[in-house]
C-alpha cells in the first residue's frame, strides 16, 4: 500500500469530510469540517493534507508554522476503517518530513488527549516525547 499526503483541494475536500472516527475518538478531536474552515481562513500559516492509501482518501492532517522555529500538528486522524494498518504511522512520518523541509524548524509539537493511548503510542514510536499539559491535552515534541 502506497501512502501519500496531498493538498486538500476542491477535488478531494468532500472525501475528507466523509472520513469517520470511532465513537470514542469523536469526543477527542474536532470534526474535519471545523478544521477545513479553520484552514480556509489561515492558509498563510496552516497546512492541510489529505492522507491517501493508493488513490483512496483515508485520513486528514493539519499543522501550523506560526513561529519561525516551531510547527504544531493539531489535527490528525485516520478513518476508522483504515486504523491499525500502519497507515497512520506512514502518514505521520511523511508529515514530519514535509515539516522538516521548512527552513528554521527546530521542533515539531503535537497535541493529543491524555486518554488517547493509541495516539500516544503512535507519537512515541515516531520519537515524540511529552513536554507539558495544556488543559485536558498533552503536548509532545519532536526535536528536528
Amino acid at each position: 500500500m502506497d501512502v501519500s499526503l496531498r493538498k486538500v483541494t476542491r477535488d478531494n475536500y468532500e472525501q475528507v469530510l466523509e472520513l469517520k472516527l470511532t465513537d470514542e475518538q469523536q469526543r477527542m478531536l474536532s470534526p474535519n469540517s471545523v478544521s477545513l474552515v479553520e484552514y480556509h481562513y489561515h492558509q498563510d500559516t496552516h497546512v492541510a493534507r489529505a492522507v491517501y492509501a493508493n488513490e483512496t482518501v483515508v485520513g486528514f492532517i493539519m499543522w501550523a508554522v506560526e513561529l519561525p522555529d516551531e510547527a504544531i500538528i493539531f489535527r490528525f486522524m485516520i478513518d476508522e476503517k483504515w486504523q491499525n494498518k500502519g497507515t497512520g504511522r506512514k502518514a505521520l512520518l511523511l508529515a514530519v518530513d514535509e515539516i522538516k523541509s521548512h527552513d528554521g524548524i527546530e521542533e515539531i509539537a503535537i497535541c493529543y488527549s491524555e486518554s488517547n493511548s493509541v495516539a500516544k503510542k503512535l507519537y512515541f514510536s515516531v520519537g515524540f516525547v511529552e513536554k507539558e499539559k495544556s488543559n485536558d491535552d498533552m503536548i509532545a515534541v519532536l526535536a528536528v
